[in-house]
């Protein structure tokens, strides 16, 4: 009756390293130092023509974890050419779209649910494959025990022609990239449960946009036209030297993944010139004082 995930996993061997049997019979804790899973495959599908449902408040990844029934100690947990793929039916465009990411390897550090120790977080350092164009690195670390659920997030991708992105810019954004070429994307956040903010650097030239009627490429309407002469004017079509601030507020009935893209979509909004650094700013000291929360003091711009 409502917008729900329909998930499928399956993966390849599983090797569990210094696994304490003892532990799982007596006490019913999983406590392994290191958990290597080979060639996982995770799908995700969402409709999204069926109706949101309103008023239920998504955890964010550490508070997930924390929801796990049974006791977990993961020191380690390794990836090994692992894939994700989402799958959405898209409201707006009437149209599949669908996000891939390949070969993924890295590893996460300091799983758990029980037991936390105040400067207990969650770690992870990921390499990918995005869409088969891209190479992504991503680190992220989240603490257990910050009521604000702090975070700092890092991205660095590889340099890739925007026309390769158009399968996933055609169903999700109604939109083309006709050309355009990025050179350099690296972004560093701090945030936590209400907000994030950071600095982002994108380094891009020759970008042209098609703005489309519904997701249709074909005999594009005299509006989609129109729209995409003054977006291809209002969007700087290219920019070589310094970054953008970002800026995102988190909307407490969508998952943390949701944010996350949310936060990638307000770094490329200020480098492409749609929003200001001045616009993000006021909306982050907005937040500080609609939230009641300290100000973010430094951001790593060690990136």
């Amino acid at each position: 009756q409502h917008q729900s995930n329909y998930m499928q996993l399956k993966t390849g061997l599983i090797k569990a390293k210094d696994l304490d049997l003892n532990q799982i019979f007596n006490d019913s804790i999983f406590h392994s130092t290191k958990l290597t899973i080979n060639d996982l495959y995770f799908y995700d599908f969402k409709d999204k023509r069926l109706p949101f449902l309103h008023g239920v408040e998504k955890p964010m990844l550490s508070d997930l974890i924390k929801r796990i029934g049974p006791k977990i100690l993961l020191d380690s947990l390794l990836l090994k050419n692992a894939s994700i793929e989402y799958e959405e039916f898209n409201d707006k465009t009437n149209q599949y779209g669908t996000i891939r990411l390949s070969k993924i390897r890295g590893m996460v550090a300091g799983i758990k649910n029980y037991d936390f120790l105040p400067d207990d977080s969650i770690k992870f350092n990921f390499y990918a494959r995005f869409m088969d164009a891209a190479d992504l690195k991503t680190s992220y670390a989240q603490s257990y025990t910050d009521t604000l659920s702090g975070f700092q997030l890092k991205v660095v991708a590889s340099p890739i022609y925007l026309r390769s992105l158009n399968p996933i810019l055609k169903p999700f954004a109604s939109a083309l990239a006709r050309s355009g070429h990025m050179d350099t994307l690296r972004m560093s956040v701090v945030g936590q449960k209400h907000m994030a903010y950071g600095i982002m650097k994108i380094y891009y030239h020759n970008l042209k946009i098609q703005v489309l009627d519904k997701g249709i490429e074909e005999n594009p309407s005299f509006k989609s036209r129109l729209i995409s002469f003054f977006a291809n004017r209002i969007v700087n079509n290219k920019n070589i030297e310094g970054s953008g601030e970002v800026y995102a507020e988190r909307d407490p009935e969508k998952g943390f993944v949701n944010y996350w893209v949310k936060i990638l979509i307000g770094g490329l909004f200020t480098n492409t010139g749609i929003r200001t650094d001045s616009k993000q700013e006021k909306k982050y000291y907005q937040s500080i004082k609609k939230y009641n929360i300290p100000p973010i003091q430094d951001i790593p711009v060690d990136y």
